[in-house]
């Protein structure tokens, strides 16, 4: 039906000639029927303005439906297809006024029915697609997301494209333990996965090798401090704060650097060999000149070449040289004066001992010391022009080995020849003076001792004449003539006993003084013993008795004092009697003086005049108790108190606030609530503590 005016509308009668008929009725209303136009009672209506229509409007293909004083919307079907056309101004609204109702967008499923395709739906706000085969945008056709389109995805004929334009993009996967999966082309006409960000396991897990174009690196850290880098020639590790760990935590595997070998392929370097906690070097590590290696947590150890000499320095603490394999030697070699080596000396593991393979020289005023405080000393002197031999400690033994052969001494006769002056005849067993030649000792031969020929003589010509004898367990018997032509014993000196046996009454009206090394012994045993070995003086009880210090004297004290370390001396401790009462007695340790325990005072106990102090300063600091330990107030009142498998419990004021139990703690005075709301109602803010039954819980 074309467009006509109203007044172009003819009348007829018959119903079956009649195509539409518009009526007028009131001031609002236009009535068309056709249906009903001959029934008793007309009840279609097409309202204006307000009103009901209850029957079909049917508008003929291409004819429009149009609205609005400008006809800016448009309905029509022009015989193929359904049009909704914004023609003139505004924008086009689809509005669902409903509460929780929906809009649905439905078609043909292909199959002769109808779809749903997608809805916007009003219970929960949001847009959703039901259609089988998804939502479809052409190419180069952008879905565009945020108020200003700052999210835009689409396909631009080649590449599928997610562009974000503001703000970061973020991609959120909210289902508990699920993954977000990154899923691409396999090679070969299927899919793979290449990484996946793996909810359960809370890590990022890649399938596929990734690859950093050079010059790229991977970043690491809040502000990219650790980055992984290949330059185009050369591949690099770059932290640029804190620490670079290297960190294997699987038992016992070890961390491998390996590099090319030179032939092709690669080959370990360095191993860090978990199993056997060791560093493995597999290859020749090289320094170059003046950059020396360092062992020690202060470089204390340095070996390094200075382009001219190579060196081995060591700054702190003595420096060994092991060989701990089985027999084996360290062998000192050097330059053998013709351009190759040969061996100076060697530290023999099998021999127990240092072997010399070339002359040992000590320039002038060098000592060759011996002994562990350096107690035998061989120099020469230059500035004295002599040569000496020093034995600083112990006994000094010069010995022959050889069966029957002598240790001779000789020198200069003062005739420019030499003769023998002293002979250790190991065949005959005796050392052997040639006659008239003295035995002397003092600086001015002030002792000698000789035969002529026909007597013997031992003569002191100033000091005193002391007689020695160094055999162990042996005595000085003093024996003379007898008065019968015989020799009797006077009194002797008893090395085995260590005591002085007189054979014959001897009679002395001044003081006994005993020297250095010599013992007054009393009691039939000679039990107890004092003594001055000439630096420290001792008293002894060597018999299994007791030793008793004993002061009987009324309130009075025993003090022990020593130096002071500034060239005096002060009290360490004593045993204080006048301090002491029925039943309670006491050892008295003067401010800073500290009872010490360990090898190096690892564990002090002092007062320092203000406080009382225990300090530990290696190890663990253990208190052990088979029952209770507890820590109390001077007058009783508990403080803690630990229990032997049992509670650990903590007081205020000597009232127990916390302990523990086979559960976990127990709190008192802890107010209890249902939960944080009742908490909070309660009167209790954020960060305090409440207990809803054995539960404790902390207000948020």
């Amino acid at each position: 039906m074309a467009n006509i005016k109203f007044s172009q509308f003819t009348v007829g009668n018959t119903e079956s000639d009649i195509d539409f008929v518009v009526g007028y009725k009131g001031a609002n209303n236009i009535q068309i029927s056709p249906a009903n136009l001959l029934s008793a009672t007309l009840s279609g209506y097409l309202p204006l303005t307000g009103g009901t229509m209850s029957g079909n409007i049917v508008f003929t293909d291409n004819v429009q439906a149009q609205f609005g004083t400008g006809n800016d919307l448009r309905l029509v079907h022009n015989g193929s297809d359904s049009y909704i056309q914004q023609t003139g101004v505004g924008d086009l609204i689809l509005q669902q006024t409903v509460t929780n109702a929906d809009i649905s967008f439905q078609a043909d499923n292909g199959s002769g029915g109808i779809t749903e395709y997608f809805k916007l739906q009003g219970s929960n706000e949001r847009l959703v697609v039901a259609a089988p085969n998804g939502m479809k945008f052409n190419d180069s056709i952008q879905a565009k997301f945020g108020n200003g389109s700052d999210l835009q995805i689409y396909h631009d004929g080649t590449n599928s494209v997610i562009n974000n334009v503001t703000g970061n993009l973020q991609i959120y996967n909210n289902a508990n333990d699920g993954d977000i999966q990154f899923i691409s082309d396999d090679g070969s006409g299927g899919t793979t996965e290449y990484f996946r960000v793996d909810g359960g396991q809370e890590k990022t897990l890649f399938s596929k090798n990734t690859e950093h174009q050079n010059g790229i690196r991977a970043q690491f850290g809040n502000a990219g401090n650790f980055s992984i880098l290949h330059d185009g020639s050369n591949a690099f590790l770059i932290n640029d704060t804190g620490n670079l760990t290297i960190q294997q935590n699987v038992d016992d595997l070890d961390i491998i650097f390996k590099c090319d070998n030179g032939a092709g392929s690669v080959t370990p370097y360095i191993t860090l060999d978990g199993d056997n906690v060791r560093t493995q070097i597999d290859r020749e590590m090289r320094f170059m000149d003046t950059i020396p290696a360092k062992f020690g947590t202060g470089g204390d150890l340095q070996i390094y070449h200075d382009a001219t000499d190579s060196i081995m320095k060591n700054t702190v603490g003595n420096l060994y040289i092991s060989n701990s394999a089985d027999d084996k030697d360290i062998i000192f070699q050097s330059d053998d004066g013709s351009g190759g080596l040969d061996t100076y000396f060697s530290i023999v593991g099998a021999g127990n001992r240092v072997q010399y393979n070339k002359n040992l020289r000590f320039i002038d005023n060098v000592v060759l010391s011996f002994g562990s405080d350096d107690d035998l000393q061989i120099q020469h002197n230059s500035g004295a022009s002599l040569n000496q031999i020093d034995n600083i400690n112990g006994d000094f033994y010069i010995q022959q080995n050889a069966d029957d052969k002598d240790i001779i001494f000789r020198n200069d006769n003062g005739s420019g020849g030499l003769m023998t002056y002293l002979t250790i005849d190991g065949g005959a067993g005796l050392v052997n003076l040639p006659d008239n030649i003295p035995l002397s000792f003092g600086t001015g031969n002030d002792l000698r001792l000789q035969h002529n020929g026909t007597d013997n003589f031992i003569d002191s010509y100033i000091g005193h004449l002391n007689i020695r004898n160094h055999n162990v367990d042996k005595d000085i018997i003093f024996q003379a003539d007898d008065g019968s032509g015989g020799l009797t014993e006077y009194f002797r000196v008893d090395g085995g006993d260590e005591i002085v046996l007189f054979s014959k009454p001897i009679v002395t009206n001044q003081y006994i003084r005993l020297n250095d090394n010599l013992q007054l012994r009393l009691g039939t045993g000679s039990d107890l013993r004092l003594s001055h070995d000439g630096f420290d003086s001792y008293i002894q009880n060597v018999n299994g008795s007791d030793l008793y210090i004993q002061n009987t004297v009324d309130d009075k004290d025993i003090i022990f004092r020593c130096d002071d370390g500034s060239g005096g001396i002060t009290t360490y401790f004593k045993l204080d009697g006048s301090f002491a009462s029925a039943g309670t007695v006491y050892t008295s340790f003067p401010d800073n003086s500290r009872a010490t325990f360990g090898n190096n005072f690892e564990l002090n106990i002092y007062h320092d005049g203000s406080n009382s102090l225990i300090v530990n300063s290696n190890g663990e600091l253990l208190i052990r108790d088979n029952d209770t330990i507890r820590l109390q107030k001077n007058n009783g009142e508990n403080m803690l108190r630990a229990i032997t498998d049992g509670a650990v419990e903590l007081y205020h004021n000597n009232v127990k606030k916390l302990e523990t139990t086979s559960a976990g703690i127990k709190i008192s005075g802890v107010s209890e609530y249902a939960d944080n709301t009742a908490a909070i109602a309660g009167g209790l803010t954020t960060g305090d503590v409440y207990r809803t039954g054995d539960l404790l819980k902390i207000v948020h």
